[in-house]
């Protein structure tokens, strides 16, 4: 968490706490050119789910793929993908990966604790390295 804190603030961006209705549990938003990042903290499962959270959000901000539900130019699901791709670029840079890989981290449950992320995030840094044969 350290690194993105770090990325937020000297790019002007507040992460905050907010308790969120529904099944929202975290937003990146832009207002007048300035965004802010929201987490619920009541929905935060684990540190792990914290930090894939904060990063996926960060993404968002760091690439500009933010949406608005009226007014929708690029399709959703390509803003979420570039958020993801940033938060795993940032998160678990390929060398980083190939070196827990040589270090005997070969599990999906074991590079996921070793880089402090959920699981399914871990999926996701794999399939963009090409490195997940879906075991």
């Amino acid at each position: 968490m350290k690194k993105l804190n770090k990325i937020a603030k000297e790019n002007g961006i507040p992460i905050v706490e907010m308790k969120m209705k529904g099944k929202q549990e975290a937003l990146c938003c832009s207002v007048n050119n300035s965004y802010i990042i929201a987490i619920d903290p009541t929905k935060v499962k684990s540190k792990a789910d914290l930090l894939v959270k904060s990063a996926h959000e960060l993404g968002h901000c760091m690439t500009g793929s933010v949406y608005c539900m009226s007014y929708m130019p690029t399709p959703r699901e390509r803003l979420e993908n570039r958020a993801d791709k940033w938060a795993i670029m940032n998160l678990i840079p390929v060398k980083n990966l190939k070196k827990a890989l040589r270090e005997g981290n070969t599990t999906l449950w074991e590079l996921a604790e070793y880089f402090g992320v959920t699981e399914d995030f871990m999926v996701k840094a794999l399939k963009l390295y090409n490195m997940w044969n879906g075991e």
